[in-house]
């Protein structure tokens, strides 16, 4: 998965809308795309992992991730920088082990 997710609606497994990539955050390389930062509306952002995520045949980011997980994960602040302990807080949050 790469930047080309940016604007793409989000939705989980069932089909239910969790929102809209707005970033995408690569790993220390940069050849690996593993945050998106998901827009919940107006004023809400959080981080969802993009490990177990694909495209759907319509072009929408399926994660296995139900409405209530995203919404209380972390929020992603403006700059979108995830510093160690942020990612830390994300993989306890959805529980990446």
């Amino acid at each position: 998965m790469t930047a080309e997710l940016l604007d793409r609606i989000v939705i989980n497994e069932r089909g239910a809308k969790l929102g809209r990539v707005t970033d995408v955050l690569f790993d220390n390389t940069g050849q690996s795309a593993r945050w998106a930062v998901v827009s919940l509306g107006l004023t809400s952002a959080r981080y969802v992992p993009l490990t177990h995520a694909y495209t759907s045949a319509e072009g929408s980011v399926v994660v296995p991730y139900d409405k209530s997980t995203v919404k209380h994960a972390p929020k992603a602040d403006r700059d979108h920088v995830l510093t160690p302990d942020l990612e830390e807080a994300l993989f306890r949050h959805y529980d990446l082990g």
